[in-house]
């Protein structure tokens, strides 16, 4: 498409529109929409609704941090390229390249002491997440209908149904497995192929987590 400049003047209508856009045509999480939102309104402020290339440079340019260089332009590219129709310009600004960060990993025995000072419920969380590699959100919609104790696959297949988020199979090792099944067959657990395996919030399990990991410094 050919290169365009245009004018916004009102910026309520465009945000209006722009979020079913997001959600119908992008598939867009309401999350990642807010958040581009934000951004599109913050940078509508400043450019006072004028858009051609070099207030997106000047704006860009006024701020020194590049997390936010690089929220800006995810948002901007979908809202000026991808909504607006404005050609492909928006392209030729890149995102910045993240800085290599080096991580102390805890050793077993350190994962060991924190796992042992979690409540029962959250141990079991913790662990599907550390041999699985799912997110804590994805480990608490986990149904017993999703786990094979035999085996200890997990089908998680299910749990994402945007177009920008998917999971496939994932396994957790045969401790595990175990752990789960008497879990299940404790009667802490309503045995119902449709029940979630862990009735709590991703905010408590990640309390939980910050205060233990602050009570033996890792």
């Amino acid at each position: 498409m050919p290169d365009r400049e245009t004018t916004i003047t009102n910026f309520e209508s465009t945000m209006a529109y722009y979020q079913e856009f997001a959600k119908d045509e992008l598939g867009l999480e309401q999350s990642t929409i807010d958040n581009h939102k934000s951004a599109i309104t913050t940078f509508l402020n400043y450019s006072k609704g004028i858009i051609n290339k070099d207030i997106v440079k000047a704006y860009l340019d006024s701020n020194e941090s590049d997390s936010w260089k690089t929220n800006q332009l995810k948002a901007l590219r979908r809202y000026l390229r991808d909504f607006l129709g404005l050609g492909n310009w928006i392209n030729e600004f890149h995102f910045s390249k993240p800085k290599a960060k080096i991580k102390n990993i805890p050793n077993d025995q350190k994962i060991a002491e924190f796992i042992n000072l979690l409540p029962y419920k959250i141990q079991l969380v913790f662990l599907v997440m550390y041999n699985s590699g799912l997110r804590i959100n994805e480990v608490l919609s986990l149904r017993l209908s999703n786990i094979d104790f035999e085996s200890g696959m997990i089908n998680a297949s299910e749990l994402h149904k945007k177009k920008t988020k998917s999971s496939w199979i994932s396994f957790v090792t045969n401790q595990t497995a175990k752990l789960l099944d008497y879990y299940c067959l404790s009667g802490e657990f309503e045995s119902d192929d449709d029940a979630k395996l862990f009735s709590m919030s991703s905010r408590s399990v990640q309390e939980v987590f910050k205060k233990t990991s602050e009570e033996i410094d890792i």
